[in-house]
């Protein structure tokens, strides 16, 4: 049972990882869209564009410092990237 949840544990840190360049793309995207809005609109509707790209600025530097963080504290903790997690175990006699 313990390792069917370490199982599912490891696959949703998987699942995550798949998903953190795939966010910083949306987040690149969203700043580039924003700045075709802000040269498109010449003279009008520069607030939208604006508004876009410091959403999407405000995105990467979250993200890219969440995780610098982590790195951070993996490092400070001598936790390797590659290392599974493993459930606690109930001591039999």
């Amino acid at each position: 049972m313990l390792t069917n949840i370490a199982q599912l544990i490891n696959a949703f840190g998987g699942i995550i990882a798949m998903l953190i360049p795939i966010m910083i793309g949306v987040a690149i995207l969203a700043f580039f869209y924003g700045l075709y809005k802000y040269i498109k609109s010449a003279g009008e509707g520069h607030t939208e564009g604006i508004n876009i790209m410091i959403a999407g600025i405000a995105a990467l530097f979250v993200m890219v410092s969440i995780w610098g963080i982590i790195g951070f504290v993996q490092s400070s903790l001598n936790i390797s990237n590659t290392q599974t997690v493993s459930a606690p175990r109930i001591p039999t006699q």
